[in-house]
């Protein structure tokens, strides 16, 4: 079993998965769902089609890509901590 190779994938998937639902939860498509849901505009799964990902502001994507790009950060020094840092010296 290659735990290296495990490991990144995990984070891939979980990666992705975060951030699916943050754009969906954060993003113009939930201020979309909720006017229409409120005023009562038809459906609001429209959302999905008409807002698609056009209008992201920088706070989403700050909140989407940051916590991804830390624990990709922090999982290589982990790893190199692991990998390098104990391994006897060739003296």
């Amino acid at each position: 079993m290659n735990w290296r190779r495990g490991m990144f994938r995990l984070w891939l998937v979980l990666s992705a998965i975060w951030i699916v639902a943050t754009v969906l939860l954060n993003g113009p498509i939930k201020a979309c769902f909720e006017v229409r849901r409120a005023l009562g505009l038809g459906n609001p799964f429209d959302c999905f089609v008409e807002e698609a990902i056009s209008g992201l502001t920088i706070e989403t994507m700050l909140l989407a890509l940051g916590p991804v790009i830390m624990t990709f950060i922090i999982g290589l020094i982990l790893a190199w901590i692991i990998i390098k840092g104990f391994a006897r010296s060739e003296r």
